[in-house]
């Protein structure tokens, strides 16, 4: 997979082989996540034929399941938000706050690369930095806001924290859910 992230045109290439060999929809899908841009023939992939014109096929839709980048962000920030709340509530079983913790950062790492890819998908590269920049400046605040009430003047809870971090990414799943 490192060598996906270091040479694109690497993935460029695995791409074109598997749709002309007509390899599982699995690996095409893989190589789509990360980076690859050719037009593939989905329905070739599934083993399904031509017969369905390229305007028809839905993108990113592959055999029985299809589930688009969106819908996936909806379920992890959901079950991101729901492992926050319940450690909010200052859970102390050490196995549960373990496997919470593994739970949480599995779908940060779901959620991340799948905001990498909206943001080349909707976003143009000329606005591509700046957005990032400017979005990053009031993130950047609330969260200093946070860890120096919390922090350095104690004034908030390590569990009210948490409980906002919680809201903030319900509201990021309601988000996805009302621009889907």
């Amino acid at each position: 997979m490192l060598v996906g992230f270091l040479c694109p045109s690497f993935i460029q290439d695995e791409a074109t082989k598997l749709s002309t060999q007509g390899r599982k929809c699995t690996d095409c899908l893989l190589l789509k996540f990360l980076g690859a841009t050719s037009n593939f023939d989905l329905s070739i992939l599934n083993g399904e034929g031509s017969n369905v014109k390229g305007s028809q096929r839905k993108t990113g839709e592959c055999g029985l399941l299809s589930l688009r980048t969106e819908d996936c962000l909806l379920y992890a920030f959901s079950v991101a938000g729901i492992v926050l709340s319940v450690v909010a509530y200052d859970y102390q079983e050490i196995g549960v706050l373990v496997t919470l913790f593994c739970l949480f950062h599995a779908c940060v790492g779901l959620i991340l690369p799948s905001l990498a890819r909206l943001r080349t998908l909707y976003v143009p590269n000329e606005l591509r930095g700046g957005m990032m920049s400017l979005s990053l400046v009031p993130v950047s605040a609330a969260i200093l806001f946070f860890l120096m009430q919390g922090g350095y003047y104690r004034n908030i809870e390590n569990s009210t924290i948490i409980a906002f971090a919680a809201l903030g990414l319900f509201s990021a799943a309601g988000s996805m859910y009302l621009l889907k």
